[in-house]
């Protein structure tokens, strides 16, 4: 039987990091990860951020994991991210709680103005929990994956001749490495873009250096599978993909185009453009993330293929 008192709840070190990411990939296969990865991740946080994670133990094993963070790409001085992880094993036993508890202590003793925290929509009980501490939901999210092996691009094979037509040409990053302003147009685009994606209308801007270090020269950026629509020498639209280091598969982090070139086909092309990458570079899967409300990319992402998953919940809280 399983029993409470014996939870033992410690700082993660460096021996933790495959028990870490066993629970990530049981608590979410369709999203997996490495344990280099997760304790890369956590190594490299930048000077500016605060970070601390913990492991739960239980019998001699790591059960579950939580942590509180900051992001360097959307860093605000008083703003906090939290999250706990439980085994499936172990759920819906008051773990998600007993943890919750520990990491949010930690944080007041920080003085947070915002904690933010992801949940999937089936975790009731401890979801339950945040609306009764003061959590707010904010937006909700939806995983979908595209199976790349067999995609049939025959019936887009007219469209990269119809843009060009239209003086629209789709380029990866190296192909644009003679511009001397690629990473500035790229960096102005970005955020453009990023302002208008629904769920993402308060991020904040991140300063150029950052961005170029996460977005750009990133270990797990290919340049050759970054993706920039151009009009004559103007960005338009971008389609940014990070390999992840579990496998052989993509992350589409983020598709747009800009306003005035919208229903023009362009984020079609970019998103093919993706899945090209991906059979010549034999990965299986390309998967994205995007805010329920985004209507438009959900709906060229099913005209693609790509089939649903997890929907997870971003709860927010304020504080005086």
């Amino acid at each position: 039987m399983f029993d409470q008192s014996k939870i033992i709840i410690r700082e993660s070190n460096h021996n933790d990091y495959h028990a870490i990411a066993d629970i990530y990939n049981a608590v979410d296969p369709k999203m997996p990860v490495t344990a280099q990865n997760i304790e890369e991740r956590d190594e490299k946080q930048d000077d500016r951020c605060k970070h601390q994670r913990w492991v739960a133990i239980y019998n001699n094993q790591v059960i579950a994991t939580c942590y509180y963070s900051q992001e360097i790409i959307d860093i605000e001085p008083k703003k906090f991210m939290a999250m706990v992880w439980v085994h499936p094993n172990y759920q819906k036993q008051g773990i998600e709680q007993i943890l919750w508890e520990h990491v949010t202590i930690n944080l007041y003793l920080l003085n947070p103005n915002t904690i933010d925290t992801w949940f999937r929509k089936d975790c009731v009980e401890i979801i339950k929990k945040l609306e009764e501490d003061g959590f707010n939901e904010k937006y909700r999210t939806r995983v979908s994956t595209l199976e790349v092996p067999g995609f049939d691009l025959t019936p887009y094979k007219n469209l990269k001749s119809s843009l060009l037509k239209r003086d629209i040409e789709i380029k990866t990053l190296s192909e644009l490495e003679s511009d001397p302003d690629r990473d500035h147009k790229l960096y102005e685009l970005e955020w453009e873009i990023t302002q208008d994606i629904p769920g993402l209308e308060d991020v904040t801007k991140s300063d150029f250096e950052t961005f170029v270090k996460e977005c750009i020269r990133s270990k797990h950026n290919n340049l050759d599978g970054n993706f920039v629509a151009v009009h004559n020498e103007e960005f338009i639209g971008l389609s940014l993909l990070q390999i992840n280091p579990s496998g052989d598969e993509v992350i589409q982090n983020i598709t747009g185009v800009k306003l005035l070139y919208r229903r023009q086909g362009i984020a079609l092309a970019l998103k093919l453009q993706a899945i090209i990458f991906a059979q010549k570079n034999n990965i299986s899967k390309i998967r994205t993330i995007n805010d329920i409300t985004n209507l438009p990319m959900l709906s060229l992402n099913k005209r693609l293929g790509f089939s649903s998953s997890s929907i997870w919940i971003l709860y927010q809280k304020y504080y005086n």
